[in-house]
């Protein structure tokens, strides 16, 4: 199972919201092997492409296409939207 967890930020800006969900993420692959990937929504946003082996998408551009854009790559897996 994959789930597709949107932030505003992760690592390495300070951010609770992204790093709960880092931490959601760990914790989803180590006790029921939940698989996650991360979207980005701040096009200023300076990180890895990966973070603790977890793929991260970035929105470059404020837009619903690129945000679909960036969804449509597996769409059997749940979306989980953090804001703050």
């Amino acid at each position: 199972m994959l789930i597709i967890q949107i932030v505003p930020h992760l690592p390495p800006a300070i951010d609770r919201v992204g790093d709960y969900a880092l931490n959601l993420a760990q914790q989803l692959r180590k006790d029921f092997g939940i698989e996650s990937h991360f979207i980005v929504c701040d096009p200023s946003w300076t990180g890895a492409t990966q973070i603790q082996g977890f793929p991260i998408s970035q929105v470059n551009v404020h837009s619903a296409d690129t945000l679909l854009s960036l969804l449509a790559s597996d769409r059997t897996a749940k979306i989980l939207l953090h804001y703050g």
